[in-house]
């Protein structure tokens, strides 16, 4: 009897040794600082476009503005992403929210070319927040938790940019506020994460790395990016396509609104928001039952359907429906296609597949942000959303040709499921 109980609790202390800790003391703090870090550039999504229409600057002039901050985004992430495997990772993450607050505090200078040039600092910054926080996150996620780990940590990262350029639209609206308050948050907030990256530095113990492999000229940082499989760069080309009609649907929202005379466009952000965030919630289930061929074609629709009720809305709850048609849409095809990236990629070879994945959506969100810009000095915004409806139409034209190629791995891994 004594020897059952005595199993009986060995057993019950096995079970729970084997559920690592997640909520560690140095996971809340990588989480509190990106949470910072993301609502002091959120609040810049909106404020920037409006404030270069205020300048005077014309819509072909704020899309190369968002375009140089997503290029030198793309462009630092290769080198920092050296940086943060030869020094620290937190260290690399603590700098890039240093950065990212004095780009945000430049934009107190009103000049446009200034303005051009804190954007593309402001790209640097972003592109060190993000690599030095994914490999913290690598360092300190639970072996057994890792996918839970993930899923916390881009819900950290969601909510500041669906709910916090509702923020920025009102403040700059409230009189004695304007941009300068909404500058002076959006440099505070990364200065405060900054604080935490240090405390969170403190707490890390510096991992063993393995000597890193430094290929010579332009053939080793071509060579850092190659990918074999062809499903991968499917995947990337998804993104990149979704990440090109973001820009309308977001940044130039706020101008397209004020054109139309639609005012509480802050309620358009909260309703992008709410549908961006809950669909997360079941998008990565119904998305490995169905397949990612149908995941991607349903969720291409959506965005096409969403734009489409941008492009007619005569008020506000049209817009805002729209808005929320399209977040859903684009949380589903980002989850598929990470999801597909994770599955398909060469474990020898999948730090160079998750870089060429993750760069696509700069990538995609500045040729988007300039032909956005093009598209309204040409022809209005009602260009603007037709562009973008015509590339969700041609990711679906995508996904619908290699149908077989999107949803035979999944096929497969059913079939060696225990």
């Amino acid at each position: 009897m004594q020897m059952d109980q005595a199993r009986a609790q060995g057993k019950s202390m096995s079970l729970t040794a084997g559920v690592a800790r997640l909520w560690s003391p140095t996971f809340t703090l990588l989480c509190g600082s990106m949470l910072l870090g993301y609502a002091g550039s959120a609040l810049l999504v909106p404020a920037v476009p409006l404030y270069i229409n205020a300048l005077g600057g014309s819509a072909a002039v704020i899309g190369l503005v968002l375009a140089a901050y997503s290029l030198a985004s793309l462009a630092s992430r290769p080198l920092v992403g050296r940086w943060s495997d030869t020094w620290s990772p937190s260290g690399v993450h603590g700098v890039g929210a240093l950065v990212l607050a004095g780009a945000a505090f430049g934009h107190l200078i009103p000049l446009i070319p200034v303005l051009a040039l804190v954007g593309a600092v402001r790209g640097l910054g972003w592109g060190a927040l993000n690599t030095g926080a994914y490999t913290l996150l690598a360092d300190v996620a639970p072996a057994t938790r890792r996918a839970e780990a993930s899923a916390y940590f881009n819900l950290f990262q969601t909510v500041p940019h669906t709910l916090v350029p509702a923020v920025a639209v009102w403040l700059i609206g409230v009189p004695g506020a304007g941009f300068g308050a909404t500058f002076l948050l959006a440099g505070t907030l990364p200065l405060l994460a900054a604080g935490v990256a240090a405390a969170l530095s403190r707490r890390m113990a510096r991992p063993e790395r393995r000597p890193i492999e430094r290929p010579a000229g332009a053939r080793g940082l071509l060579r850092a990016f190659a990918i074999s499989d062809r499903v991968v760069l499917l995947a990337t080309a998804l993104s990149a396509c979704a990440a090109m009609t973001f820009p309308p649907v977001v940044a130039f929202l706020p101008l397209a609104a004020q054109a139309r005379g639609i005012e509480g466009v802050e309620w358009y952000y909260v309703a992008n928001a709410a549908a961006g965030i809950s669909s997360r919630l079941f998008l990565g289930r119904l998305a490995d039952r169905v397949g990612h061929a149908v995941t991607n074609a349903v969720a291409f629709l959506l965005c096409l359907a969403g734009l489409l009720l941008l492009l007619v809305a005569p008020n506000l709850a049209l817009l805002a429906l729209g808005g929320a048609v399209f977040a859903l849409g684009l949380a589903g095809t980002l989850t598929s296609t990470l999801a597909l990236v994770i599955e398909r990629a060469d474990p020898r070879h999948r730090g160079a597949a998750m870089g060429t994945y993750t760069a696509s959506f700069p990538v995609g969100q500045s040729i988007g942000a300039a032909l956005s810009g093009l598209a309204i000095e040409v022809d209005g915004y009602g260009a603007m959303y037709l562009g973008a409806m015509a590339v969700a139409a041609m990711a679906v034209l995508i996904t619908v040709a290699n149908w077989r190629a999107l949803g035979s791995e999944q096929r497969g891994a059913r079939r060696t499921e225990p």
